[in-house]
């Protein structure tokens, strides 16, 4: 498989959750291959979020930090980036 194939699956991993990259992965039978994976699909997410509270404080301030980061996280799941880069997310 060549290298392009490979950031496509994985990125569609991450930004999507569709699986692919698995077999392509190093130990992806191990018993600690889902916690590793999502270090890259969670953490995404975070980044996302981190994003979403800067452009909208407003709002954060508004809803409060917990009800925020529910609405945002329901948010990041309805609506997925479609960029690589959190700079165009929001």
């Amino acid at each position: 498989m060549q290298l392009q194939d490979l950031q496509t699956l994985f990125q569609r991993r991450v930004l999507e959750g569709r699986p692919g990259i698995e077999a392509e992965l190093i130990d992806s039978e191990g018993e600690d291959f889902p916690a590793r994976l999502a270090t890259y699909t969670d953490g995404y997410r975070t980044r996302l979020l981190e994003a979403l509270e800067t452009t909208y404080p407003g709002m954060k301030a508004a809803l409060g930090e917990a009800e925020f980061e529910r609405t945002m996280r329901q948010f990041i799941e309805a609506v997925p980036s479609k960029h690589y880069s959190i700079r165009y997310y929001g």
